[in-house]
């Protein structure tokens, strides 16, 4: 701050301090006077780290894409691009298949198990080459299209959030990391400043989305339980598959709860804007994001996803926030500029494109996360001229900009399907799964960063349930209970235990309980971690292919 030229002659010595005070305040702010930041250290662990979360997303889906969309799974991907196939056949207006499922496992003709494994296996060597540092930015693009080709036909077992957050991530870091044949760390070479931003613009978003649609949506009883300061009452034991730490962390006191409620609140809406001022500030930001992510991590399964937030936190910690010896052991002379003009005028070119999208996208996304889902009688919709709208379509098929936002309206209850099994039609015997509560004193577990995928789906079908009944519930699950009585080796591997290995039952029964965690008085007496009720009302028995009651 200066003063005027007359007034700085009459008053010398409040102007000298006014201008110690703006060098002061400016160098705590940056937290190094005059040094620049540079980012040599991010520009090399970025890539190497995001090639590490898709390859434990990778392997994760592994193990179990034969049973969900293998030839012999719940929802064959075969089957799926047959259909596709024959829509676009019979519907000369319809869009490409090519648009409708982009995937390469069009380059075959007939394609099995066998083409999906190969793209397994090229993706998962791309992530060892990305980790490692051999041609990234190919590694990188090689990783997003097998991803995209998997979750193309992967509906809706490969789906979730943190799918998508990889897509678009792979995506970007593709344009922004160094171009180089091999990544080494001690080349002083870090990469484009725009490339940089716009990984602080996506993780911005991210965060910004999610707190934002947790104020604008309400759940059924037109009920905002993020806005009451309750929600983390019904959290811990509601969320998809909890985990023993869940327990613990629920019964602490409720004045606990609304502290990390608010704390949760200002670090996703407030701290975002953060990321693009002065050095401290946005490591500050920083550090608290991956606090966030961290405790998210401990008090619940959300596969990678945490993982992946973390590692995008990566671009907003310079070179100047490491210890002194290990800035030195890095930093060994000047930043490199990029070689090749070409190849740094196309990279450019490239990451101002993307980034012109992103913003265009991201303005969409927050008017709509703004709007909620409160009917307006004064919201006009104002149709966009049609190019735009095949762009948008464009880039959400391909996931380049993505919109975001977990737990929109908190679930208040948790209803969960058993399936049993029946000779007789008297005496039954349930179906096991590895994750998802069952038996009432079984403990919940921890197995992040693996994503257990039906597990996961049967939360969303007991809540489709719940709501209505069992015509209500998605589709693949009568396709799921079809291959349990045909007794299909690949789906019978998604579960713990099949009570009948021998010769598949005469009837299936699907019932609803509503679990609940039981009390710490209640657990020292009978053991237990779960209570359930019956949901009588929501009970359907099925006779299996050949019988009836």
């Amino acid at each position: 701050m200066k003063f005027p030229i007359s007034l700085q002659k009459q008053f010398p010595q409040l102007n000298k301090l006014l201008l110690s005070a703006g060098s002061l305040r400016e160098k705590w702010l940056s937290g190094l006077g005059e040094e620049s930041s540079t980012y040599v250290f991010a520009s090399w662990l970025l890539p190497r780290a995001l090639g590490f979360v898709a390859l434990i997303a990778v392997l994760s889906f592994w193990t179990q894409y034969k049973g969900l969309i293998g030839t012999e799974g719940i929802l064959p991907f075969s089957k799926d691009l047959e259909a596709v196939t024959a829509y676009c056949e019979t519907n000369p207006e319809s869009p490409q298949k090519y648009l409708l499922r982009p995937t390469v496992l069009w380059l075959w003709e007939d394609p099995d198990n066998s083409n999906l494994q190969t793209i397994l296996v090229v993706t998962f060597v791309a992530s060892l080459f990305a980790i490692s540092g051999i041609a990234q930015a190919i590694s990188l693009a090689l990783i997003w299209l097998g991803y995209l080709s998997l979750y193309a036909v992967g509906s809706p077992f490969l789906s979730f959030q943190w799918d998508i957050l990889l897509l678009e991530s792979l995506f970007l870091v593709t344009f922004a990391t160094i171009w180089t044949r091999r990544s080494r760390l001690k080349t002083n070479r870090q990469m484009p400043a725009i490339g940089r931003w716009l990984c602080w613009t996506l993780l911005a978003k991210l965060m910004f989305e999610s707190g934002l649609v947790k104020l604008t949506y309400y759940g059924a009883n037109d009920e905002n339980t993020w806005r009451e300061l309750t929600a983390l009452q019904f959290h811990y034991w509601t969320q998809p598959i909890p985990a023993w730490t869940s327990w613990y962390i629920h019964h602490l006191p409720e004045w606990f709860d609304r502290l990390c409620l608010q704390f949760m609140l200002v670090v996703e809406l407030a701290l975002p804007f953060l990321f693009f001022l002065p050095r401290r500030l946005r490591h500050a930001s920083g550090i608290a994001q991956i606090f966030l992510q961290t405790t998210i991590l401990i008090s619940g399964n959300y596969g990678f996803f945490n993982v992946l937030t973390i590692v995008l936190c990566i671009p907003l910690f310079d070179d100047q926030f490491l210890p002194e010896q290990l800035r030195q052991r890095i930093l060994s002379g000047k930043i490199q500029p990029e070689k090749g003009r070409a190849k740094r005028f196309i990279q450019t070119s490239a990451l101002v494109v993307i980034g012109t999208l992103h913003i265009w996208m991201t303005k969409g996304f927050i008017s709509r996360d703004i709007a909620g889902n409160r009917p307006s009688q004064e919201r006009t919709t104002k149709e966009p001229p049609q190019w735009q709208s095949k762009l948008k379509k464009k880039i959400q098929i391909l996931h380049i900009a993505n919109s975001y936002g977990l737990f929109r309206v908190m679930t208040t209850s948790r209803p969960e399907i058993e399936i049993a099994g029946s000779y007789d039609g008297k005496t039954w015997k349930k179906y096991k799964f590895h994750w998802k509560p069952g038996d009432l004193d079984q403990s919940p577990r921890i197995f992040i960063p693996h994503m257990p995928r039906l597990d996961w789906q049967m939360w969303f079908a007991g809540l489709r349930v719940e709501a209505g009944s069992f015509r209500q519930a998605p589709p693949w699950l009568v396709f799921f209970v079809d291959a349990l009585t045909e007794q299909r080796s690949d789906v019978l591997s998604l579960i713990k235990e099949d009570p009948f290995p021998d010769q598949p039952p005469n009837f299936i029964r699907l019932r609803l309980h509503n679990y609940t965690f039981t009390t710490p008085e209640e657990r020292k007496a009978t053991g237990h971690w779960w209570n359930k009720a019956l949901l009588d009302q929501h009970t359907l028995t099925i006779p299996v292919r050949g019988h009836s009651d």
